[in-house]
Parts: structure tokens; sequence; C-alpha cells
């Protein structure tokens, strides 16, 4: 199951609080790059116990130089 965000990027609390139940019930999350370079979306995954899929060959992951996210992390 998918979320669609709106055009100009508002988010609902509901839909904000559904995506979060869907983290939690799922195994591996996408962790697509974002607007900026770097994102919380590796992070995010990690904390609601899923397998981070990181969807970007340019997405800077957040403290790469201490964390070896090939052990646990997904790259396509």
């Amino acid at each position: 199951m998918f979320i669609v965000l709106r055009e100009r990027g508002n988010v609902s609390l509901e839909d904000r609080k559904a995506t979060l139940i869907r983290m939690r019930r799922s195994r591996f999350c996408l962790s697509p790059r974002g607007l900026t370079p770097a994102s919380r979306r590796p992070f995010e995954a990690l904390v609601y116990g899923c397998v981070p899929v990181v969807i970007s060959d340019s997405q800077l992951l957040p403290y790469a130089s201490w964390l070896k996210y090939d052990d646990f992390a997904i790259r396509l």
C-alpha cells in the first residue's frame, strides 16, 4: 500500500499516522531520495523496525562515515 502525497507536500496528520502504522507492520521500507541530497528516511525505517531500501545512487546517507549501511540496508 502506498500513500500519495499531495502536490504541495501538505500531508494530513491522519495520513502521517497511517504511514507510520504501515512502517511498523513492514519488514522493508522504501527510502527514496527527497528534495535534498540527505534524507532522514533510512533512519525512520530503522526506528520503525524496517530494513531501509535506499532507491538512489546519489543519496547522502546520514552518518555514512560511521555506519556501514551495507550491513543493514539494501541499495537499489
